[in-house]
């Protein structure tokens, strides 16, 4: 079939080189707009998790703020307090706070009694008794070296030593 009044034998719907028509007119344009709405929606969803970000870390920034700000109140409480006891203590008559190295005793329970150690020796001073204001406690060591045919063990035991007292 080859038509000899057509001086092009190509005809335009065999043109390899020619776009085809679309057959469906409009989808093109539609799929760019739900790409586009997809590109809308995702950056809103973004800035709306970096703003969702942003009052969340100022949030944990006043929670830290309000947690130091309470420790502070909270250690300059106890400072009042400390020096509100102390002012008592050396208000009374007759009453001092001593430096001693006492140690304390065995109690029948296994534990260190101290408050025997700070009156006798607040008694050693002078005074009638005491009460112990801060006692130290460490590892006593057995200082004797072992026989000559004896494994070395070491032997250590807790002692509790009263450092300050408030005699009376």
């Amino acid at each position: 079939m080859f038509d000899r009044k057509n001086p092009n034998p190509r005809d335009a719907n065999n043109d390899a080189s020619k776009k085809p028509e679309d057959a469906s007119p409009g989808v093109s344009d539609r799929a760019k707009g739900a790409a586009a709405s997809a590109v809308t929606t995702t950056q809103d969803a973004m800035k709306s998790a970096v703003e969702a970000t942003k009052g969340a870390a100022s949030s944990a920034t006043d929670a830290m703020k309000g947690a130091v700000e309470a420790t502070k109140d909270a250690a300059s409480t106890a400072v009042e307090a400390t020096k509100n006891a102390a002012s008592a203590i050396v208000r009374l008559p007759n009453t001092r706070v001593i430096q001693l190295n006492e140690v304390c005793v065995r109690a029948p329970n296994g534990g260190s009694d101290c408050a025997t150690a700070a009156s006798n020796g607040c008694r050693a001073k002078g005074f009638a008794g005491g009460t112990p204001l801060d006692a130290r406690t460490a590892s006593r060591c057995d200082p004797n070296p072992p026989l000559a045919d004896q494994m070395p063990t070491v032997r250590c035991s807790p002692e509790s030593v009263v450092t300050r007292a408030v005699c009376q």
